[in-house]
């Protein structure tokens, strides 16, 4: 169609209010225990939603061309990740490494269960793959070349804000019944 105009926003790890992908950590913080799954200097590229939400709406007005990866220019390693979460529930929870080979097991349990119920288990085969890789680091010059974003929300502050968020939407949760 002529005019048509088009882009391609490639984002990293989405976190943030309204996402639930943190959730499970937060609740093994409450119960002292953070496992360190996967390759401990593994690093990944996250992006919190309200910088993606900024990246979009710099892409309605700018004619981009080719993929643009939506991410924070710092990666995160999963023990990083770990740390910010500990912070953010102000639990003392202990950091515990958890080996590739349990893990590999743990998958193809959870490739048995997914099988078994219909649902796909939070681990199995794809994830372990994942979590077994050394991890997944985008380059982010042509967000702020192209889209002139840079992600402004640092990740302690990102989960400082999703752990407030997960508190207050637990309370409700927990008056209605």
């Amino acid at each position: 169609m002529p005019g048509l105009r088009s882009a391609i926003l490639r984002p990293g790890a989405v976190y943030g209010p309204g996402t639930d992908a943190l959730r499970p950590l937060f609740r093994a913080a409450s119960l002292g225990v953070l496992p360190l799954v996967g390759r401990a200097g593994a690093a990944y590229t996250f992006i919190h939603i309200g910088d993606v939400v900024r990246a979009i709406a710099a892409a309605i007005d700018i004619d981009v061309s080719g993929p643009v990866f939506v991410g924070h220019p710092r990666p995160v390693t999963t023990r990083q990740l770990l740390e910010a979460v500990r912070e953010a529930s102000g639990h003392a929870a202990a950091i515990v490494p958890v080996p590739l080979a349990l893990t590999r097991v743990a998958a193809a349990c959870g490739d048995v269960a997914g099988r078994l119920t219909g649902r796909v288990s939070a681990i199995n085969r794809w994830r372990y793959a994942e979590l077994a890789a050394a991890g997944f680091v985008c380059r982010v010059d042509r967000l702020r070349e192209r889209l002139g974003v840079v992600a402004q929300v640092e990740l302690g502050d990102g989960i400082a804000e999703i752990g407030r968020w997960y508190r207050a939407e637990d309370d409700q949760t927990a008056r209605r019944w």
